[in-house]
């Protein structure tokens, strides 16, 4: 996803760190016992980002999202290159490129994204409460979740970063 400014290109970059299912996240820790693992089969071995690969071919969470608060995203640039604008009006780059302010922002409202299913997605799994967090995963008892939020692991290594493209 790029912004062109003249000559000169941002490119944000939305992904996923690869985090492995098989140890023990942040969450996790205040849920499960002491030496506990995510249960068993969970992740079939794979990390988040090959799981987030998976998700957004079936159902493209993050290219919905980034479709959501483009035109956000366009007008917050504008604010932040507000005063570069006679420098690349001159078709020169500008001397700054966003802060971490701006992606730890686009972080926290893909999370808050997923927790409030503003995705509209009703996974099956989340109605019946399916969590792996739990010393019984798909007990009858579980309450129902967010979709997409089982162990937390997917919506937690959710990163945003811009760069500097020349073309």
């Amino acid at each position: 996803m790029g912004f062109y400014l003249g000559d000169y290109v941002l490119k944000l970059n939305l992904g996923f760190e690869p985090f492995p299912y098989t140890t023990k996240s942040s969450r996790t820790r205040t849920k499960l016992p002491k030496g506990a693992r995510i249960a068993k089969g969970y992740g079939e071995g794979k990390n988040s980002a090959e799981v987030a690969k998976e998700l957004e071919e079936r159902y493209e969470l993050v290219d919905t999202f980034y479709l959501g608060i483009e035109e956000d995203l366009a007008f917050a640039l504008e604010e932040f290159y507000e005063e570069e604008i006679e420098t690349i009006m001159m078709e020169k780059p500008p001397k700054k490129i966003p802060s971490d302010k701006m992606t730890k922002k686009i972080e926290r409202e893909f999370r808050q994204y997923l927790q409030k299913e503003e995705h509209g997605i009703h996974t099956l799994a989340a109605q019946r409460g399916v969590s792996h967090l739990l010393p019984q995963p798909y007990s009858r008892k579980n309450r129902p979740r967010p979709s997409f939020i089982d162990t937390g692991l997917y919506m937690q290594s959710f990163r945003a970063w811009v760069e500097e493209d020349e073309e």
